[in-house]
């Protein structure tokens, strides 16, 4: 009767324990990598969607609202005070604080967005923002007539 192993056997063992290995290792890493762009895609929503309700507190806070396709206009009060809601050079969404025709403060609202358009139709504005993945998220914003 022998005792212990041939080294064939050893190899073969070894063969099937690597196979093992590095196939978990695949499933491993496709699964991180999913995770991943799973968690960015996720990101964008919440972070797009945070930008379209704070729009929306801002314009229902104001007094008159002027829409082009680009920018919204809101004028409070004051008349000497506005707020600019746009896209910049930088493809970021900002509001800029105007005080008596001269910016005095740039907040940004949402980062690295591909688009963002604003319409208006009656006394609704509708905002769409488009990130760069290509997601688009839009949001309608009923606004007071001012008589």
């Amino acid at each position: 009767m022998k005792k212990g192993y041939t080294l064939i056997e050893l190899i073969t063992a070894l063969a099937l324990c690597s196979l093992v290995a590095v196939s978990m290792i695949s499933l491993l890493l496709r699964y991180n990598s999913n995770y991943k762009l799973e968690s960015k895609r996720i990101q964008n929503h919440f972070y797009a969607e945070e930008a379209l309700l704070f729009i929306d507190n801002t314009i229902k806070s104001c007094k008159q609202v002027n829409v082009t396709e680009s920018y919204i206009e809101l004028y409070y009060e004051n008349s000497s005070i506005k707020k600019v809601i746009g896209q910049n050079l930088h493809g970021d969404v900002v509001i800029t604080h105007v005080e008596n025709g001269v910016n005095s403060t740039t907040n940004n609202v949402l980062n690295n967005i591909a688009n963002f358009t604003v319409s208006k139709k009656e006394n609704t504005i509708y905002v769409s923002i488009t990130v760069n993945t290509g997601e688009r998220f839009s949001r309608c914003i009923g606004i007071k007539l001012i008589s």
